[in-house]
């Protein structure tokens, strides 16, 4: 039976969810949701109009420092050609009937000091502005808490804010191999930081308070909390228990159908952020002996909707002890099945809560297949079933477990 350490991987998420290859995520937790309460303000003369192409909020992240910016994705007519600048990007529009331009602006970009987003429409000789205005928001709404900032319990203290603002985390590790401590650096993204800048950094090693008030425009307050682990363990480890429906027979007879208990222990080490090493060992004694034991190398093969799902590769070996009848000589096989998981982090808006699901088959003459489903944070939570047959042994069996952490070292 193969179960790995599934709680014991700090995962981080539920608010951003979709993707596409450029990095744009769509809201759907904490934050605003659509573009109700972002208010369109447009200076264009009669003859142009301005509008949203979508109700929805994007969002790009900054992969060097995990910095989330948010975008509305707009469009411009008009009765005539016109060319559209934004930043340093020109768009020309060319229709028959009428001209649109569309494009992406981000909220947090600001011009010559303003705190609006400002588009330039260049038509002819004269210049026209598009703003999007999102002082009219609630203020429960102007804090966008990220997803990875869950893992350590953020509070929020003191919040006054007149502008859409961003906050975001990334645990990095300082100190020797194996002492190793976490560092959180914690990003606050927004219109709200003092200008020219519109993002602003600070850096934890131990649990505390974060105030960045001094770093915020004026009337702006922001008062954080978050708990950081004393420190980064290398290994991890768990033990399960539950009951389990078991069958087995060999060439001359079959033992019927009955419960039995299940003990199982699991440990994975962190070689790099997306690389370990994952080890299991399962025992279920009932009227004959069962033992299935692996060994493997895990490594994130893809990472898709802003890291919350995440597939892997399980590559290693596992060993079966079995034993029919109470006389016989234990049997022991080595065999080679590999396998993936597919992990959902912070599955259905629970904040903090995983959903795996995960499979070994056999690639070998022996016919082996190991599938489990798995929910939970550091308590977990697991369907397995484990199918083994070698020359005419069979062992079959299906049951709910409960997993709770052992111990960490390293």
């Amino acid at each position: 039976m193969f179960k790995f350490l599934a709680a014991l991987i700090i995962m981080s998420s539920p608010l951003i969810i979709a993707t596409t290859s450029d990095h744009w995520y769509k809201i759907e937790g904490r934050s605003i949701q659509g573009i109700k309460g972002l208010k369109l303000v447009s200076k264009l003369p009669s003859i142009a109009r301005a509008s949203y192409v979508t109700n929805q909020v994007y969002w790009e992240r900054n992969e060097s420092n995990n910095a989330l910016h948010p975008f509305v994705h707009l469009k411009v007519e008009a009765q005539k050609n016109f060319s559209l600048q934004y930043k340093d990007q020109f768009i020309q529009a060319y229709t028959r009937d009428s001209d649109n331009a569309f494009f992406v602006a981000d909220l947090f970009y600001q011009i010559d000091n303003d705190e609006k987003v400002k588009i330039k429409i260049i038509n002819d000789s004269e210049n026209y502005q598009l703003s999007v205005d999102d002082q009219s928001l609630g203020k429960s709404e102007k804090l966008n808490i990220d997803y990875s900032c869950l893992p350590y319990h953020l509070k929020v203290l003191e919040e006054e804010l007149s502008h859409y603002t961003s906050l975001s985390c990334k645990l990095n590790e300082v100190g020797s191999l194996l002492k190793r401590k976490p560092q959180l650096r914690v990003t606050l993204s927004g219109r709200t930081i003092q200008r020219p800048s519109t993002e602003f950094q600070t850096s934890l090693l131990t649990s505390g308070s974060v105030d960045f008030s001094n770093q915020l425009i004026t009337s702006n307050k922001l008062k954080l909390s978050l708990s950081l682990p004393k420190k980064l363990s290398r290994l991890k480890t768990a033990f399960g228990f539950g009951p389990y429906l078991y069958y087995s027979r060999n060439e001359q007879q079959k033992k019927p159908n009955t419960w039995a208990p299940s003990f199982m222990l699991y440990a994975k080490i962190d070689l790099t952020e997306m690389s370990s090493i994952k080890a299991f060992d399962a025992l279920v004694p009932s009227h004959t002996f069962f033992n299935n034991s692996g060994l493997y190398f895990s490594y994130d093969l893809a990472m898709l909707f802003d890291q919350r799902i995440i597939i892997n590769t399980l590559l290693g070996f596992q060993g079966i002890h079995y034993k029919f009848n109470p006389q016989d000589k234990i049997f022991y096989q080595t065999i080679f099945p590999q396998g993936f998981e597919v992990i959902y982090k912070h599955a259905f808006g629970l904040e903090n809560k995983n959903l795996i699901y995960g499979m070994f088959f056999s690639t070998g003459e022996d016919q082996y297949i190991n599938s489990w489903i798995r929910f939970g944070g550091k308590v977990f939570y697991e369907i397995n079933y484990i199918h083994w047959n070698y020359k005419g042994q069979h062992v079959s069996m299906a049951g709910l477990s409960v997993g709770l952490p052992f111990f960490e070292a390293f």
